[in-house]
Order: C-alpha cells, then structure tokens, then sequence
C-alpha cells in the first residue's frame, strides 16, 4: 500500500462506524495474499506536551494496527511497521541519508511518490543500508526475518 489517501479508503468510516463493513475490507485486502506486510508513517509531533498524529488517518492506523494484532493472532501471516507516536521518525523520509536528502531537496506533498522513485533510482550499488540513519537496518532485517518465517 502507499499512502495516507488509500490506507483511509479502505478503512472509510464516516459516521457511522460498522466494524464488520470494515473486517471485510480488511479481509478483501488479503484476497491476493494472506501475507501482508503494512507500512505507515507516524506523523506523530509534539504540541503543548503532548504527541499527536497530525495526519488525516490517524483512525484508519490505528484500525488497521488493532486488526493486523487480531488477524496474526489467528494465524495470518501479517506485519505493521507502524511507529505510532515516534516524533523523530516521522515518516518514512526520515529514514532516508543526509546524502540522498541533500542531492533531491523535497519536491512537496502531491509528489511524494514521485520524490521517493527520484531518489531510490539514483542510488547504486555503493548504497548501503549502514548509510541511513534511524535504524533503517533493524527495520529492515525485522522485515526480513518476518517473511523468512512464513516461508518456513
């Protein structure tokens, strides 16, 4: 999945919450794949002494993290790289090398997309995950041994 925008459209409450409208568009989701691996921005900032997710889907994270906990309880092969809360790891840029955010100033909001592909396709071989900051690399191997064991 990728972005805020679809993550809440497939969550979709508006006024009147059904939890069970929602499970089936959770579980449509998985009609592909029963392996699933979810990865949300916190958007989390410190106001007033307090931590807030300042995005438009802080409902939507936080249905999808209860469902993911559930649905792996039950034997699905699922994973939520979800740092509800953090504020120094923001968003996914976060994690990107002081090089790489140097060389490709920000190109704002609609583009985001379009921001990622521009950096990852200048990268080489030389690119390691070592280079990123906010243990990238711990999340990564995390990821990693996650799918090494739904394929045991």
């Amino acid at each position: 999945m990728f972005g805020g925008t679809l993550l809440d459209s497939l969550y979709c409450i508006k006024g009147k919450k059904s939890k069970n409208n929602e499970f089936k568009k959770l579980v449509s989701i998985f009609s592909f794949s029963r392996n699933a691996y979810l990865i949300t921005d916190s958007d989390a900032i410190k106001k007033e002494n307090k931590i807030i997710d300042q995005s438009n889907f802080s409902e939507a994270k936080d249905f999808f993290a209860a469902e993911f906990a559930s649905l792996s309880e039950k034997g699905y092969k699922l994973g939520l790289w979800y740092k509800k809360n953090n504020t120094e790891v923001r968003t996914l840029e976060d994690y990107l090398d002081d090089i790489s955010i140097k060389d490709n100033p920000k190109l704002g909001k609609p583009t985001k997309k379009l921001y990622a592909l521009k950096i990852t396709n200048l990268w080489d071989e030389t690119k390691r995950l070592k280079d990123f900051k906010n243990n990238l690399s711990n999340e990564i191997q995390a990821l990693d041994e996650l799918i090494r064991q739904w394929n045991e």
